[in-house]
């Protein structure tokens, strides 16, 4: 599949605390290039395509990362 993204380790998403998974997610939502945000990406554009709403998992990948960037992906979970 390709969702124009690189392949993410699971060793660099592991967080040893609540205090440093609530930093990836606001790394996330601030729109931060990093793994947490490619698999964030990744599942938002599955998400988008088998919705019907993404024509390719690439166009749900930009799709979640303009979600991201315009701060409607962070509105939705305020």
């Amino acid at each position: 599949a390709d969702f124009g993204l690189g392949a993410v380790s699971s060793e660099l998403l592991r967080a040893a605390s609540a205090d440093e998974s609530a930093a990836a997610v606001r790394a996330v939502l601030d729109g931060r290039a990093g793994p947490h945000t490619d698999v964030v990406l990744a599942n938002a554009a599955a998400a988008l395509h088998v919705a019907g709403i993404a024509s390719s998992l690439a166009d749900g990948t930009e799709r979640a990362r303009a979600a991201i960037a315009s701060g409607s992906a962070r509105q939705v979970l305020a």
